[in-house]
């Protein structure tokens, strides 16, 4: 596989996560979001836009230099994953994260 079209397969992958995940929920009759009134829902909105942009910069960086696209984007997923750890009080987060 190039590296083009594995920046690509991650990249579209990594978009379909959220949507399919919240399907899945859904489907199973499980909350597909914070209740109402949750004091972190600021920080969920900020933090679901952290992956998009950090991918882009990555995307960019990879086009570039393919061999950095992959640590970028371990980079970039691990700090999406770290204000988890307070966001649904759950320490899972930090091991994905890298702590």
């Amino acid at each position: 596989m190039s590296p083009g079209a594995s920046i690509a397969t991650l990249f579209l992958g990594g978009m379909l996560i959220f949507p399919l995940t919240t399907l899945t929920l859904r489907t199973a009759g499980g909350p597909a979001a914070l209740p109402k009134g949750h004091p972190m829902a600021a920080l969920a909105t900020q933090i679901a836009f952290t992956v998009p942009s950090g991918m882009l910069v990555a995307v960019a960086l990879g086009l570039t230099e393919p061999n950095l696209f992959f640590p970028a984007s371990m980079i970039i997923v691990g700090a999406h994953y770290l204000p988890f750890v307070f966001l649904y009080g759950m320490r899972l987060f930090a091991v994905l994260a890298g702590y």
